[in-house]
């Protein structure tokens, strides 16, 4: 199992948890799948980074919560977070991801 993708669910029940919302209260709260929601917590499942950046919105996450909820997703989908990346290295990784699909 991905180490990053169980720390991002452990994040995310955290989350959940801190604003008081069962898994079937958050999952109808922002319209998402509850087998889903609990293989993601469950470090399972990777997460979407559109779901997230919502999530982090429905959770009400500073800025810097927000920016470091949203990194460590995209480092569970074994991705580098696109603030991170220089503008060159951009391109590349669009390169890369067109030729894993």
């Amino acid at each position: 199992m991905n180490d990053y993708k169980k720390q991002f669910g452990i994040k995310l029940k955290a989350y959940r948890i801190y604003n008081g919302l069962s898994m079937r209260e958050i999952c109808n709260l922002v319209d998402y799948c509850y087998s889903n929601w609990s293989k993601i917590e469950r470090g399972l499942l990777n997460p979407s980074i559109k779901d997230v950046k919502k999530w982090a919105k429905t959770f009400k996450l500073d800025e810097d919560d927000k920016q470091e909820f949203i990194d460590l997703a995209y480092v569970a989908c074994g991705r580098i977070p696109d603030d991170l990346l220089l503008r060159e290295d951009i391109n590349l990784v669009m390169w890369l991801d067109t030729i894993r699909s």
